[in-house]
């Protein structure tokens, strides 16, 4: 069972806001930690099965109540004993996920942000964390170099450290620009608003929205 996280082509300022959640993406499904889990998820944007393991699930059917169908499909493969890997396409496949504006983006993103965040294991979640914490802070960089503080240095070295990441991970993972990574600090202010919204529609609704449904949170495999 193979999933594959496809090259993001990002055509629209907005769609090249996703640099961050689209690296956290393939963070969590490349992590050697969850490469290793036995109830591990599959990437929806690209699935490849063979036609007896796919019967064998009895398909997406199992599947069509779950919020993160993607997630669960795998899982259901890891039940059933089919190995499940995930890869990256190195752009022998590609997509573009949000061409229809700004908020359909974000609702994507929230949809999965803090439920999908609930299925990694802890080790993954603490790399992750780490990561996202020196990101956060490097961003604080240009008010530091406005304001002359003396930590402006120490936190510029750190912003233009993630910044040559971001440009080294773009060649494999999508059409950024030099824009967006090297203003890195706008693509981590949609990811955390991404997931204050995903957090609302969790605790406050009780649901997301998705392409004009509204799809409540754990109804489990029976709808």
């Amino acid at each position: 069972m193979i999933s594959v996280v496809p090259y993001h082509t990002a055509e629209k300022f907005y769609e090249k806001l996703s640099l961050v959640l689209c690296l956290l993406g393939i963070f969590a499904f490349t992590s050697p930690f969850e490469r290793k889990s036995q109830t591990k998820g599959l990437y929806g944007s690209c699935i490849v099965a063979a036609r007896k393991d796919y019967q064998k699930i009895h398909g997406h059917s199992g599947v069509k109540a779950e919020l993160l169908e993607d997630i669960n499909l795998g899982k259901r493969f890891c039940e059933a004993g089919v190995p499940v890997c995930t890869y990256l396409s190195n752009r022998l496949v590609s997509f573009r996920m949000y061409p229809n504006g700004i908020f359909s983006e974000l609702q994507g993103f929230a949809k999965g942000a803090m439920p999908g965040a609930a299925t990694l294991k802890p080790e993954t979640i603490a790399l992750i964390v780490c990561w996202l914490v020196g990101l956060i802070c490097s961003g604080a960089a240009p008010v530091l170099i406005l304001l002359k503080n003396p930590l402006a240095v120490p936190f510029a070295a750190g912003y233009l450290l993630y910044a040559v990441q971001f440009l080294y991970f773009r060649k494999d993972t999508g059409r950024y620009g030099l824009l967006m990574p090297l203003l890195h600090f706008i693509s981590t202010l949609f990811f955390l608003v991404s997931v204050l919204y995903s957090l609302y529609r969790l605790k406050a609704k009780g649901s997301f929205t998705w392409k004009g449904r509204d799809i409540p949170v754990g109804r489990g495999r029976d709808g």
